[in-house]
């Protein structure tokens, strides 16, 4: 499989809340700026392609359709792969954003569908089957379309493994704590991987939260893609994390066979985007300083990788 950057902005929910900082419902003037700030990304994208291709592997975008329909049509024109979410947004359990859940993907056409899944293992089993019917329903629909299928899995704790970890060190991105993430994840992160395969789940791509060690990564792409008769990969993604810690996890995956790439967003395009949105920047500066971010994390990435 050939290489795949992604850089990701299908943020909804959170981007209204997190990034605008709204507490309200969004109004129209919040959407136009919605679809303005994501086009700004887009055009940074473009803009580093244009000063120069990448030296390996294939650009591509993650982005929503509520707030990125123009730049998915954009995206299509200028030859860049484009992924678009179908999950709704910032649910603990899925649940799809359309009916019928196949909606977006007739109308937009992408290359790639992409479905965010929380799952613990040790969490709820009623929900955890749940949610694996239906990513085996647009699984199924996925295939007979023709459209490449990519299964993000994030894997939180449960309050009894929250409640278990002594001395819980600060957050470092927007995810969870430092215990959690060293000290059970990796574990349950390949448990749920292989719960989730042994269902039948298999998808073209899985975007997998990152690990401290290539071994770690290692045992993840093998429960992903292990017993995989297709053309299997692993993105790495980035979580929101800062970027040494998502320079560390890139380094990492990147020596590992199975791994094709990451889809990392926050840590690329948020602090640019800020700068521009309060007029310290201008648009011209923050596409700059995106493109920039995107290259350097794919040099990194080819770095480590022929280094091994």
């Amino acid at each position: 499989m050939r290489k795949l950057f992604v850089i990701a902005f299908d943020h909804r929910n959170s981007f209204m809340t997190g990034f605008l900082g709204l507490n309200r419902p969004p109004t129209d003037r919040d959407r136009v700026l919605a679809s303005t700030a994501k086009m700004l990304i887009f055009e940074a994208l473009e803009a580093e392609l244009e000063r120069a291709a990448l030296p390996d592997g294939e650009p591509a975008i993650l982005v929503d359709p509520r707030y990125g329909k123009d730049v998915v049509k954009r995206a299509r024109d200028a030859g860049i792969k484009c992924s678009i979410p179908v999950e709704r947004s910032g649910q603990d359990e899925l649940a799809f954003e359309t009916t019928p859940f196949y909606r977006d993907i007739e109308d937009l056409e992408p290359d790639l569908a992409k479905v965010l899944i929380r799952y613990n293992p040790e969490g709820d089993r009623g929900l955890n089957q749940r949610q694996r019917e239906r990513i085996l329903e647009l699984q199924e629909y996925c295939r007979s379309f023709g459209v490449a299928l990519i299964v993000e899995l994030l894997v939180p704790p449960t309050q009894d493994q929250v409640s278990a970890l002594e001395g819980e060190s600060p957050d470092y991105g927007h995810g969870y704590g430092y215990d959690y993430d060293t000290d059970l994840r990796p574990a349950l992160s390949v448990q749920a991987v292989d719960e989730l395969v042994t269902s039948g789940i298999d998808p073209d791509l899985w975007k997998l939260e990152g690990a401290s060690t290539a071994q770690e990564f290692s045992l993840l792409a093998s429960s992903a893609c292990g017993s995989s008769q297709r053309d299997c990969g692993c993105l790495v993604l980035g979580r929101g994390a800062d970027i040494d810690v998502v320079q560390r996890w890139v380094t990492a995956a990147a020596s590992v066979d199975r791994y094709v790439g990451f889809a990392v967003g926050r840590t690329l395009w948020w602090e640019p985007l800020a700068l521009w949105m309060s007029r310290d920047i201008d648009a011209a500066a923050a596409k700059r300083a995106i493109g920039e971010n995107y290259r350097s994390l794919v040099d990194l990435y080819l770095e480590a990788e022929r280094a091994n």
